[in-house]
């Protein structure tokens, strides 16, 4: 197919519809969906991560997806793993001549694809992290002090301390990447929409058994602290499991850091455009066929 891009991006807040419409254009395009979301390469992490599987299922088709499921919760799968990963279908895209779908809402990992990263691939030694973990929060400030390792004393936590070492101590060559060149739609709403949009999908999730995944999780012997580190609906729903917090409480916390995160979302976005990045930004308002034959317009 010639084409002046390689690939179709579809960014947006959370809950503004960007899974359905990337599943459409990938089936128009005979192509695949390639997770750009922080949390759903981990197995485990399915209602939470909002990786709402069913709607790959189509009347006539199953529509491919990558970067979903690609890793268990045992291990960390940081950035540099993802710009690995998504390295892989790069290539198998490129190769296959096919037009992938990129979806996703998390800033740095759409940006690690469609631009090159200044990242190095950090080599962890599996002791030297165990040894790590071992220290108060005090001991790897000095450490990491004494490394002359940068990092802001009043905000970092300790997992974040412990990577800095480890990259300062681990630290190789850059990461060679071809990023894509995608044309790039984004899903906007109006705020108060926005956040109805949350609520919404917030109250959907918990009715299809969200707090049932966290806790079968806890029971499994998953570490509530790595799930915490997962941040909103993992951190939100461990607290009241622990009895930390009531549920009704639990629940408007949650919907509140959902509301913000939302917010820091568009932040990113707004800065990816002023970085150079065309966004060509759809209603998120409108029916779905609409927004659908609104980018094909632009497409074909």
């Amino acid at each position: 197919m010639n084409k002046p891009f390689d690939s179709i991006v579809i960014l947006g807040p959370t809950a503004s519809g960007k899974t359905k419409l990337a599943v459409q254009l990938a089936a128009y395009f005979n192509s695949m969906v390639v997770s750009a979301d922080s949390r759903q390469v981990y197995k485990e992490l399915n209602i939470g991560s909002g990786k709402d599987l069913a709607e790959y299922e189509l009347p006539n088709k199953k529509i491919p997806y990558r970067l979903i499921n690609c890793c268990s919760l045992e291990q960390e799968f940081t950035l540099v793993d993802f710009i690995k990963a998504h390295q892989l279908v790069k290539e198998e895209t490129t190769k296959n001549g096919s037009i992938p779908v990129i979806c996703g809402g998390s800033g740095m990992y759409l940006e690690s694809m469609l631009k090159p990263f200044n990242l190095y691939d950090s080599a962890v030694d599996k002791a030297h992290r165990k040894h790590l973990e071992t220290l108060t929060v005090e001991q790897l400030k000095k450490m990491a002090q004494k490394q002359q390792v940068q990092f802001d004393a009043l905000s970092i936590t300790k997992y974040q301390l412990i990577r800095k070492i480890e990259h300062k101590q681990y630290a190789a060559e850059p990461l060679k990447m071809e990023p894509f060149k995608p044309i790039v739609f984004g899903l906007d709403l109006p705020a108060k929409q926005r956040w109805q949009h949350i609520e919404i999908r917030l109250n959907n999730r918990f009715q299809e058994g969200m707090l049932a995944e966290v806790e079968n999780l806890l029971l499994a012997g998953v570490n509530p602290e790595r799930l915490k580190r997962l941040g909103l609906e993992y951190k939100y729903l461990v607290l009241y499991l622990q009895n930390e917090m009531g549920f009704d409480d639990m629940k408007h916390q949650l919907y509140i850091e959902i509301r913000k995160y939302a917010k820091r979302q568009m932040t990113y976005f707004r800065k990816m455009e002023r970085d150079g990045l065309k966004i060509n930004w759809l209603n998120a308002q409108l029916d779905q066929k609409k927004l659908f034959e609104t980018c094909i317009t632009f497409l074909v």
